[in-house]
């Protein structure tokens, strides 16, 4: 027995270092949670991910899940290490024509890449950012006709505390904004207001 170690342990070793035994893939796991891509998003910078990996190598083998589905749909991003151990993946524009979660699974010579947390949206996110940023506070809130009803409004939503004086003013309202459907029964009520919380002008 001793002889077959002295034999084996070398051989073994050497085939380790020259590549001649298969290394086990290893399962990488990258969570990008809260990360929003628009419903059928035509710029590819906005359905880029960048993310760490564990080896720096190019996934020879890519499939995605749309919707909760089978992790078995064909895709074909492009992929690129960018640093050391930092990879973008660009999602194909076909990846993001299904609203809800998307995930991949791309695979390797040495590792199994599984990306979570992405969700197709309806919405701009970048737009939707964009205009919280750019609104300074000093034009307040326009709503539209039709923009509050009385489902919106629950008895007592509203209470003194929520206006300062001159908080509204007429300008705030577009023409027929509110309507007697607009508001359930003493959904506004004397107590809801702060005096001069509603001015003429």
């Amino acid at each position: 027995m001793v002889t077959l170690r002295k034999l084996y342990l070398p051989a073994l070793m050497a085939a380790l270092v020259f590549g001649m035994v298969p290394v086990q893939a290893a399962d990488v796991f990258v969570n990008l949670a809260t990360t929003e891509v628009q419903l059928s998003e035509a710029t590819a910078a906005r359905r880029t991910l960048v993310y760490k990996v564990t080896t720096a190598e190019i996934s020879t083998t890519e499939v995605c899940s749309k919707a909760g589905g089978a992790l078995t749909t064909a895709s074909a991003g492009a992929q690129a290490v960018i640093l050391d151990l930092i990879v973008k993946f660009e999602m194909p524009a076909a990846d993001v024509d299904t609203l809800g979660p998307l995930a991949y699974k791309l695979t390797g010579a040495t590792d199994v890449v599984y990306i979570t947390g992405i969700q197709v949206v309806s919405h701009d996110p970048y737009a939707d950012v964009a205009e919280i940023l750019a609104d300074t506070g000093t034009g307040g809130v326009v709503i539209v006709n039709d923009g509050i009803t009385a489902a919106k409004l629950a008895t007592g939503c509203l209470t003194a505390d929520e206006f300062a004086a001159d908080a509204i003013v007429a300008a705030t309202f577009a023409t027929g904004a509110f309507t007697a459907d607009a508001f359930a029964a003493a959904a506004l009520i004397a107590a809801t207001f702060a005096t001069d919380s509603i001015a003429a002008d």
